[in-house]
């Protein structure tokens, strides 16, 4: 006699646990906050790239000027290499104090981001970050001046940091069979979201003006807070953050352990 078949092949075992997993209620919230990384790392690292060969058009437009103005019979200046290598100092300089300030700027800020986040919940701490996102990137655009570029690099890396400290806090929230699944998988969409802007930014500064690559980032940006405000829901994680900050508030404290204190705050700084 035929018999029926009782046991599920391998490939619809997949197709279910994947349809669970979309299914679970944590899913949205978790994409929500994965796709804010993916685009806040996207915007931020990849104009952290470029920005030296936009700072390096925009030298060059306006010393070309100069040497336009002070000879009109000859556009170039005579002597073509000192001629290239002052550009090449300004942009060093210029990009140095850049570079040194938003780096001092994660290094500092790193934990007063994190009591931030802590403080005012994490969907504040995503929209406000968003907000100084795409006021950073669209004002890089409208000045020359190495000290306000230096100040909106600044904004812009705190704003990472906001960005990054929400996925990893709203995971330590998360009750759910697949947390390990998530947790794989917030550095991959930071590091995805950084190659694919890198490129395609770069394509773009390659054959269009350098302000278009901002005003792209720009884009990116107000799209990434439409695209939260769209995901974000107020799922378990979200909730039990509250519900614990409420805790804290009533006085429920625990005396600190000095070696899970030593050992997480490694961790933090590591990963």
């Amino acid at each position: 006699m035929p018999t029926l078949e009782t046991e599920l092949s391998p490939s619809t075992d997949i197709q279910m646990n994947i349809k669970a997993l979309l299914k679970a209620p944590e899913t949205r919230e978790v994409i929500a906050f994965f796709t804010s990384q993916f685009l806040s790392f996207a915007v931020f690292m990849s104009i952290r790239q470029l920005f030296p060969l936009y700072i390096q058009e925009r030298v060059s437009f306006q010393m070309m000027n100069y040497a336009f103005f002070m000879s009109f019979d000859n556009f170039f200046p005579n002597e073509l290499n000192d001629f290239t290598s002052g550009i090449e100092t300004e942009v060093l300089i210029r990009w140095g104090i850049i570079a040194t300030a938003y780096t001092f700027a994660g290094l500092i800020g790193r934990v007063p981001s994190a009591w931030l986040v802590e403080k005012f919940g994490r969907k504040i701490s995503i929209v406000t970050s968003y907000i100084f996102l795409i006021g950073s990137v669209g004002s890089l655009a409208l000045t020359d001046n190495t000290a306000l570029l230096a100040l909106l690099f600044v904004l812009l890396r705190l704003t990472n940091n906001v960005f990054g400290l929400c996925s990893r806090s709203l995971l330590s929230d998360l009750k759910s069979k697949y947390k390990g699944l998530y947790n794989s998988l917030i550095s991959s969409f930071g590091r995805l979201g950084i190659l694919i802007a890198a490129i395609s930014l770069g394509f773009v500064l390659d054959f269009l003006p350098g302000y278009v690559m901002l005003l792209s980032g720009f884009i990116i940006a107000i799209f990434g807070l439409g695209v939260f405000q769209l995901l974000f829901v107020e799922g378990k994680a979200e909730t039990i953050h509250f519900v614990r900050r409420i805790d804290i508030k009533k006085g429920d404290k625990t005396k600190l352990d000095f070696k899970i204190f030593k050992s997480r705050t490694f961790i933090f700084f590591t990963l």
